[in-house]
């Protein structure tokens, strides 16, 4: 799981590089009800699937 929070921490680089300026983006933090996966991002909590195992059964831990 190590290498997966590595790619979602350089994902999580890129967002906000590529907010530089624009409008405040709400960054969440779920969990994957299915294989417990957790993660941050600002996919809004209606669209939101594991990053782990695509499941769409998710918690948002916080925002």
């Amino acid at each position: 799981m190590v290498e997966s929070e590595s790619i979602m921490g350089l994902l999580d680089d890129i967002e906000n590089d590529l907010d530089g300026g624009g409008e405040e983006r709400t960054r969440y933090e779920y969990e994957c009800d299915a294989c417990g996966a957790t993660w941050r991002t600002t996919v809004s909590p209606s669209i939101a699937r594991c990053t782990e195992c695509s499941n769409d059964d998710v918690t948002v831990l916080s925002e």
